[in-house]
């Protein structure tokens, strides 16, 4: 899924990259000289970042939190919301069509909601595991997607729903 990701990362983009175990494996196949800029609250994925020669790295978040090798805070909301953002590659705990993407993080939550509205296009990456089912809180519904991006075929409610509002499904 990570690579699948990294072939929608371009020359000058902006994007953001989420914490989680899928999303940390996206920058694991983009070209190391290639230009653009990150925006994260993930140390991995700051730690993978800095092979980069031509990265530009804004790191979201005041606060560490370990369990989610995570940044996160309150500030952290009102710094994202003057970021123009073209691409942000999610992740969720829960994806599904009545409560739409779901994590169980409130900080993380609020900073997932601001990165979903200040950002162009939208993508979900999340294993078949975690499809159908929700956690605690919503940060988005999922018509808000732009590209959902899964290890296998969703079930065909979360198809059909995907075609009727444009939302591309790519997987394997």
């Amino acid at each position: 899924m990570g690579k699948l990701a990294s072939t929608f990362i371009e020359q000058n983009d902006i994007i953001y990259i989420d914490t989680g175990t899928t999303t940390i494996h996206i920058l694991d196949n983009v070209d190391e000289n290639l230009t653009f800029t990150l925006i994260t609250n993930s140390l991995d994925i700051i730690n993978k970042a800095t092979r980069f020669k031509n990265v530009t790295i804004f790191i979201i978040g005041e606060k560490y939190a370990p369990r989610t090798r995570s940044f996160t805070g309150i500030k952290s909301q009102s710094i994202i919301e003057k970021f123009n953002i073209k691409k942000a590659f999610m992740s969720a705990t829960g994806i599904n069509i009545k409560n739409g993407l779901s994590n169980a993080e409130l900080e993380e939550n609020l900073i997932k909601q601001t990165v979903i509205r200040q950002s162009e296009t939208k993508y979900a990456l999340t294993d078949h595991s975690k499809i159908g089912k929700a956690t605690l809180l919503t940060y988005a519904q999922l018509n808000e997607l732009d590209y959902l991006i899964t290890d296998k075929p969703p079930e065909y409610s979360i198809q059909e729903y995907c075609h009727k509002h444009y939302i591309d499904i790519i997987n394997p």
